[in-house]
């Protein structure tokens, strides 16, 4: 008898967190990077889009562009034109660094020198 209680409550438990699952929803992956896309999106023409039309125009690309080759330029320690897992790790490691020194209320964050 204990054990036909004992699988009563054991199936009991898994029905219940089956429902429970069941009722949470997922976010799929997708959701998650469509929201990081928008978000550099805004930062983007925050950043750049000096006439506030909501759009770059050719000059306000090519300020994007030439501001990534510095960047690029910056990072690329071998001055083979991309950024390889080494150099990309710098570049993360400086902007998380200066990421937390503007949350600590520091200067405002510049990349730092080379």
């Amino acid at each position: 008898m204990k054990k036909i209680q004992c699988l009563a409550a054991c199936l009991g438990c898994v029905l219940s967190v089956t429902c429970l699952r069941a009722q949470t929803p997922v976010v799929p992956a997708t959701a998650d990077a469509a929201a990081r896309k928008a978000k550099v999106h805004e930062h983007m023409l925050r950043k750049y889009d000096v006439n506030h039309d909501g759009q770059l125009d050719a000059n306000e690309r090519a300020a994007m562009k030439a501001d990534r080759a510095a960047r690029l330029k910056q990072y690329d320690s071998n001055g083979d034109g991309k950024l390889d897992p080494t150099e990309r790790a710098k570049m993360r490691a400086d902007r998380k660094a200066m990421k937390r020194a503007a949350k600590a209320g520091a200067v405002a964050p510049t990349a730092p020198a080379k």
